[in-house]
């Protein structure tokens, strides 16, 4: 599983047996546009994303 902002890769999920931990992101939409959000994950710092970071879940497979 892969998943996109921008047109770069943010998340992609480990390999089965990896053991890795996942981490996922639900972004919230704000009262206003904000790249507080989009720097977290590295987006293009010259787009105002109207979202904040709300829940961030971490679990190993």
């Amino acid at each position: 599983m892969t998943w996109y902002l921008d047109g770069r890769v943010v998340f992609t999920a480990p390999t089965v047996g990896a053991n890795l931990p996942y981490y996922v992101v639900i972004a919230a939409q704000a009262t206003k546009a904000s790249t507080d959000a989009a720097s977290a994950i590295g987006a293009s710092p010259s787009l105002a994303y109207p979202m904040d970071i709300a829940y961030i879940g971490v679990w190993a497979q």
